[in-house]
């Protein structure tokens, strides 16, 4: 595994750069002590495709549709068991 310090990072990123081209790890050093290791990004495999997404709803039941005015209703009648009666 390369090692590269705190202070080589500015002159030395194009041999780091390299490196992590090559698939290979690299220890950060700062005070010889070792603070983090940089290693190459891999590119994963998407998990939701447009497709994948369309089929995992369809398997959700559509439930009944509740008109704005049924809503509306059902709200009022929460507010008036919660709160009491309107005073207006």
């Amino acid at each position: 595994m390369n090692y590269i310090t705190t202070t080589d990072l500015r002159t030395k990123t194009s041999k780091l750069k390299d490196s992590l081209k090559r698939g290979e790890s690299t220890y950060l050093l700062h005070r010889s002590r070792v603070i983090g290791v940089v290693e190459p990004y891999e590119q994963k495999e998407v998990i939701a495709t447009a497709e994948k997404l369309k089929k995992f709803v369809s398997l959700f039941p559509k439930g009944p549709k509740v008109s704005y005015k049924k809503r509306k209703e059902i709200y009022l009648k929460h507010l008036k068991e919660k709160y009491g009666k309107s005073l207006s």
